[in-house]
């Protein structure tokens, strides 16, 4: 099974994008690589630019083809201006360490992109060619713009909980899925009787986020939580799926198994029913998680 599942059914929808302002910025001949961490982060502070964070090694083939080839493009020289550029060897600086530990970085070279105060916005990994990495930056940028407008909203209207829901989706769909556990449980709490048509599905997305960073009984107890409220939601059956997955992470086959029968019990119509059908064939009868790919 496709361990992308779990987060691919787990996002859902997304806010309008705003132009970046920062897309609109100067423009710079080359790169100016930072060192030092703290430096690069009062860098983009003042500039109001987000950071690309470059992890590379010395024996990283990919990470030199990187540098030969994207890094020293016309194009990725002529865009240099828009963004903060930190360079840093995990094997060799306390904060490349930090950074590979923090956000789990398993291979090279990994591009983080961060914001002034070091959270994490998105990552890029492997090598790009300049133009679809320009790309990439430029998505990733617009996405930041519409996530500062929102929190913009979320700060003038404090207890509007479609505030608070759109600010939680936009982080979820950034992936800092530790202000967006906070942002669904902030809703659920605002509006635990549904008044607002946002608390099933905060706590739907509550379940992801928290699934996201391995907290898993916490994210089994959300999923618990939703089918007591919502036992015929319209998030039930998405709800189910969801609870065998997390059990099959957790290298529970027999609970996986078990929710994915009871989601083709419960509901045999579903446009979904063959989607986990699929998965249980791949499960096998008796077959450990090791050997259910």
């Amino acid at each position: 099974m496709s361990r992308g599942l779990l987060i691919a059914i787990g996002l859902a929808g997304a806010a309008a994008l705003i132009i970046p302002l920062i897309l609109l910025s100067g423009r710079s001949d080359s790169l100016d690589w930072q060192k030092d961490y703290d430096s690069a982060l009062a860098t983009a502070k003042a500039r109001n630019q987000m950071v690309v964070a470059y992890l590379y090694t010395d024996w990283c083939t990919y990470c030199k083809k990187m540098e030969a080839e994207t890094f020293t493009s016309d194009q990725v020289k002529g865009e240099a201006g828009r963004y903060v550029w930190l360079k840093l060897n995990p094997e060799r600086d306390e904060y490349g360490a930090r950074l590979k530990q923090q956000y789990g970085v398993t291979g090279y070279p990994t591009m983080l992109l961060l914001d002034s105060g070091g959270a994490l916005l998105d990552q890029i990994v492997g090598f790009m060619p300049a133009a679809p990495f320009l790309q990439a930056l430029a998505g990733i940028a617009t996405r930041v713009s519409s996530l500062d407008a929102l929190k913009e909203q979320s700060k003038q209207q404090p207890v509007s909980v479609e505030a608070r829901y759109a600010l939680a989706e936009k982080y979820l769909e950034l992936k800092n899925f530790s202000l967006a556990a906070d942002g669904f449980a902030r809703v659920i709490q605002t509006d635990p009787d549904n008044k607002h048509a946002k608390t099933e599905l905060s706590y739907y997305h509550l379940a992801v986020s928290l699934a996201s960073m391995n907290e898993h009984a916490k994210a089994q107890e959300q999923l618990d939580l939703l089918l007591g409220k919502f036992p015929t939601g319209k998030l039930a059956a998405e709800a189910t799926i969801l609870k065998g997955q997390i059990f099959y992470r957790q290298n529970d086959v027999p609970a996986a198994r078990d929710e994915f029968e009871q989601f083709l019990v419960k509901y045999p119509t579903h446009e979904k029913t063959s989607l986990v059908r699929r998965m249980i064939q791949e499960i096998g009868p008796d077959l450990p998680l090791s050997a259910a790919h």
